[in-house]
C-alpha cells in the first residue's frame, strides 16, 4: 500500500488512512494461488472438526435462552447470561425457520466468508495467513463452533479491509458491533477509538460508535447480574494477571514468565516504530489480564481478543509479519493438539446420555415427569437438539435453558433424588454424592451407561428403581 496523506499535522503517518482518489480506486494486489489452497485447506479442515463435533452447553444455552425469550426488557438485557444481546437476536430469528441441529452448520459458511476475507487481507503473505488459521482461536474456538466469535472475526477482518479503502468510519461501526457480540469486543473497539483520535478523527465522528459499544457493554453488566460465574476471582494476583495473556503463547515445559517476557519482547520488537500503537496494545493486553484475574476466568475463545489486537496493530502500522508468525506459532501448536483431542472425545456426551436412556426407558419416558439430571446443565445440549425439558436434580425446576440465578453451584436436592415417582431416569457427572443420596432414600441405582470421559467431564446414566 502505498503511504497516504496526514490527516492532521499531530497524526502519525504510519496510522493516517485519509487517502486520495488514486489510491482509493486502485486495484487490490492480486492473490495468488497458494493463500487460495491455504485457505481452502483450512475450510475442509473446519467440515471435517464439525462433523466430529458434539454441540456443547454454551452452544445449546444460548439457543434455548434466546428461544425462550419473551418480555421485551429481556431482549435488551439477556437473562442471567453475562453476555450483549446481538447473538440471541440472530438466534432467535434462524429460529423462526431452523432446528437447532439445522443452523449449527450456518457456522461453516461463516469460516468459508473468514478464510475468504483472510485471503483479502493477507494474502500477499500466505506464511502469516497459515499460522493464523492454524492457530487455537481461528481453527477451533472462533471456526465452526455454534458460538459468536466467528461473527466477530468477520467484523474484525472487514473492519481492516475497510480501514484499507479508506472507510475508516465504516470500520468504527463495524468494531462497535463486536460489542454486541461480546463484552471483550470493548478491547477492540477501545483500541480502534484510540488509533482513531491519533489520526486526527474528530471526536464528533467517534460518538456515535462509541456510545453504541457502551450500550452494548452496560447491557452486559446488567445481564450478569445474578449470575454466579461473575464476581471476583480469588485467584493469586500477580499469577493470574500474567495468566490470560501467557496462556495463549505457552510452550509445554516453560515457565509463564519466560513466556511473558518473550511475548512482550516479540510485540516491542514488532511495534517499535509506532510507539503510540505499541503502548495502546500493551496497556490493554494487561487491562485484558486484570480483567481475567479478578472479573472473569478467561478462556482460549476470550484470550484470542488479544490476538485479535495484535493483527489489528499489525496491519494498521505495515509492520513485518514475522514477529506476528513467532507468537502465533505456540497457538499453532495448541490449535493441532485440540483439532486432535476433537476427533477423539465428544464435547459432552448429552446425546449419547439421551439415547441411552431413550432405549431403556421406551415409552415411559416422559422428560418433564422422569428424567432428571445433575449438574442440570449437563443435558443442556440435548435439550436443544431433541426440543424437551428436564427435572433438575440442583432445584427441582423443569428446565431446558439454565437460569443461572436460580441454583447453586454443586446443590443437591434431595426430595428430586428421594421422592421423584420411580422408575425414573438418571443423567450426572461425578456421581457419587447424588447417588448416596438415591440409596440413602432406599432406591436402586442401575447404570445405563458406562461413565464416557468427554472434553469437559465424565458422564454417566442410570434407572432409578
Amino acid at each position: 500500500m502505498v503511504a497516504s496523506k496526514s490527516v492532521s499535522s499531530r497524526a502519525v503517518p504510519e496510522l493516517s488512512r485519509t487517502v486520495d482518489k488514486a489510491e482509493v480506486t486502485r486495484s487490490p494486489p492480486a492473490v495468488t494461488l497458494v493463500p487460495v489452497i491455504i485457505a481452502a485447506a483450512y475450510v475442509a479442515a473446519e467440515i471435517v472438526l464439525y462433523t466430529n463435533h458434539e454441540a456443547w452447553l454454551d452452544e445449546a444455552q444460548a439457543w434455548l435462552v434466546a428461544r425462550n425469550l419473551s418480555r421485551a426488557i429481556d431482549f435488551l438485557v439477556i437473562p442471567s447470561e453475562g453476555h450483549p444481546p446481538v447473538w440471541y437476536w440472530m438466534l432467535r430469528l434462524v429460529s423462526y425457520g431452523l432446528t437447532f441441529d439445522q443452523a449449527r452448520p450456518l457456522m461453516l459458511g461463516v469460516a468459508a466468508v473468514n478464510a475468504w476475507l483472510l485471503v483479502r487481507l493477507l494474502g500477499d503473505r500466505p506464511a502469516l495467513l497459515a499460522v493464523l488459521l492454524v492457530s487455537l482461536p481461528i481453527l477451533h474456538s472462533w471456526g465452526f463452533h455454534f458460538r459468536p466469535y466467528p461473527l466477530i472475526l468477520t467484523c474484525v477482518v472487514s473492519a481492516l479491509l475497510l480501514d484499507r479503502a479508506g472507510r475508516g468510519a465504516a470500520a468504527t461501526w463495524l468494531l462497535a458491533l463486536t460489542c454486541g457480540f461480546n463484552f471483550l469486543g470493548g478491547w477492540l473497539l477501545a483500541f480502534w477509538l484510540l488509533v482513531q483520535t491519533k489520526r486526527g478523527i474528530s471526536i464528533s465522528r467517534l460518538w456515535g460508535p462509541s456510545l453504541l459499544g457502551a450500550a452494548f457493554g452496560v447491557s452486559a453488566i446488567l445481564s450478569s447480574l445474578g449470575n454466579s460465574d461473575t464476581g471476583v476471582q480469588e485467584v493469586p494476583p500477580l499469577e493470574a494477571v500474567f495468566d490470560p495473556v501467557a496462556l495463549p503463547f505457552a510452550i509445554p515445559y516453560i515457565p509463564p514468565v519466560l513466556i511473558i517476557s518473550a511475548v512482550i519482547a516479540t510485540i516491542v520488537f514488532g511495534l517499535r516504530r509506532t510507539p503510540y500503537v505499541l503502548v495502546c496494545v500493551i496497556g490493554l493486553l494487561a487491562l485484558l489480564g486484570v480483567f481475567g484475574a479478578f472479573l472473569y476466568g478467561l478462556k482460549e475463545w476470550h484470550t484470542a481478543f488479544g490476538l485479535m489486537l495484535l493483527l489489528m496493530a499489525f496491519e494498521i502500522t505495515k509492520a513485518s509479519a514475522w514477529p506476528l508468525i513467532l507468537l502465533l506459532l505456540p497457538q499453532d501448536f495448541w490449535g493441532v493438539r485440540r483439532a486432535t483431542l476433537d476427533a477423539t472425545l465428544p464435547e459432552s456426551a448429552a446425546i449419547i446420555a439421551y439415547h441411552a436412556v431413550q432405549d431403556d426407558a421406551g415409552s415411559q419416558l416422559d422428560t418433564e415427569r422422569n428424567l432428571v439430571a445433575w449438574p442440570d446443565h449437563v443435558l443442556t445440549p440435548a435439550a436443544a437438539s431433541y426440543g424437551f425439558r428436564f427435572i433438575s436434580a440442583n432445584n427441582g425446576a423443569v428446565v431446558d435453558a439454565i437460569d443461572w440465578r436460580r441454583g447453586v453451584d454443586g446443590q443437591i436436592s434431595q426430595g428430586v433424588l428421594a421422592k421423584t415417582p420411580t422408575p425414573y431416569w438418571f443423567v450426572c457427572f461425578q456421581c457419587e454424592s447424588p447417588l448416596a443420596v438415591v440409596e440413602a432414600a432406599g432406591r436402586r441405582a442401575t447404570q445405563i451407561m458406562p461413565a464416557t470421559e468427554t472434553m469437559s467431564w465424565t458422564l454417566a446414566a442410570y434407572r432409578i428403581d
